[in-house]
């Protein structure tokens, strides 16, 4: 075995490398909800948000649709990554 191969065998074996399904599950569930909260947010909640609103007003309630996304993402990713230390 080569000395690289030697290494990454070690890795594997002391628990710092994840196995590639679980990474391959854990980003297409990411990915699953993030589609489904931008589809939420763009297409079902923008529009009554900023409908009669001036430009800054619609500014603001974009950057608050942003916050709101930021939120959902960073709480999912804390999940993925308590899961992942439960591995």
């Amino acid at each position: 075995m080569s000395k690289s191969g030697a290494s990454a065998a070690a890795t594997r074996e002391s628990g710092e490398v994840i196995d590639r399904e679980v990474v391959e599950a854990m980003l297409a569930t990411l990915g699953q909800k993030l589609d489904a909260l931008l589809t939420l947010k763009l297409t079902v909640e923008l529009g009554p948000r900023i409908a009669g609103k001036s430009m800054a007003e619609a500014n603001v309630e974009g950057s608050l649709i942003v916050d709101e996304i930021r939120e959902v993402v960073n709480a999912n990713l804390a999940i993925f990554q308590r899961d992942l230390d439960t591995i």
